[in-house]
């Protein structure tokens, strides 16, 4: 059996990366360490779990500084679903998380988009009763 362990993440700056998903997502710090002579990453993730979070990645080449906030073309890097969607909008406030779209919703569930503090964009999402087949696409197209 397959599990997703990690989602790469090209950030600026390691430590203002982690403390930006510890306050904006509540995640734990699960691994703060060199992983090769000098090469530092950083493991972020929901408190208490030990499979899925984020792999922090500090750009220092020009390619991957190019990168940051622009690796998936365009794209949201990540999906986050949520029980309040609202609530969670005015907890980024306070932390001015800026929103570049607002909420929109379809089908009974909600979307909005945030970027994260190096620019990698995040969809929030709020799905009708907990379902979580919602069409993907429903979460980037709108």
């Amino acid at each position: 059996m397959l599990s997703i362990g990690r989602t790469t993440i090209l950030v600026n700056d390691l430590d203002e990366a982690r403390d930006f998903y510890r306050a904006a997502f509540d995640f734990g710090t699960l691994f703060d360490g060199e992983v090769a002579p000098g090469l530092r990453t950083v493991h972020v993730g929901p408190a208490g779990e030990r499979g899925s979070g984020l792999w922090l990645i500090e750009a220092t080449s020009p390619a991957s500084v190019e990168r940051v906030g622009a690796q998936t073309a365009g794209e949201p890097a990540l999906v986050f679903y949520t029980d309040d969607l609202a609530a969670e909008l005015r907890h980024f406030e306070h932390l001015a998380v800026r929103v570049v779209k607002p909420i929109i919703s379809s089908g009974g569930a909600s979307f909005a988009h945030v970027l994260d503090n190096s620019g990698n964009e995040i969809v929030l999402a709020q799905l009708p009763d907990g379902e979580l087949e919602h069409s993907a696409y429903a979460l980037i197209e709108e």
